[in-house]
């Protein structure tokens, strides 16, 4: 590297450091000032508040972690029923892949003796009919009716 990379390098990483030192000094800051407020808050309720307004609004507090609580669990209860939903279709679809599998094996022929050969003798094609069996298009369109067609 030459020198004035490293020169301007260093600069860039010292400032990049000095903003966050600072950012993180007046954030600090910033969170014991909030703290303070709150513990002046809390000091104020508990000091103008009646023992009857601090018992209801406890009541509230617990009741309200006990609705927090019930529903963490019936989340945990459908997290769980969907993870045993995702782990049986997997299975199912998985049984499936190897079903077609299988069958893709075995519907595949290894070389069937009546298979046609890979090459046809030049010599041995006779476009010519025999004579006497010309097929006319209605010979034709009785064949395809059979057929389906």
């Amino acid at each position: 590297m030459d020198s004035s990379y490293v020169v301007v390098f260093s600069c860039v990483i010292g400032g990049v450091l000095l903003v966050s030192v600072l950012s993180t000094l007046i954030l600090g800051s910033r969170l014991n000032g909030v703290g303070r407020r709150l513990d002046a808050t809390v000091h104020e309720m508990i000091t103008k508040s009646t023992p009857k307004q601090l018992e209801s609004a406890n009541a509230a507090a617990q009741g309200a972690q006990t609705m927090v609580q019930n529903a963490l669990q019936e989340l945990a209860k459908f997290k769980d029923q969907i993870h045993s939903e995702m782990q049986r279709f997997y299975a199912i679809m998985s049984r499936n892949e190897k079903a077609v599998r299988k069958q893709e094996s075995a519907t595949m022929p290894s070389e069937p003796a009546d298979s046609p050969p890979d090459e046809v003798d030049a010599g041995s094609f006779n476009p010519e009919p025999p004579p006497g069996h010309e097929v006319s298009k209605a010979d034709l369109r009785a064949m395809a009716r059979k057929a389906g067609l």
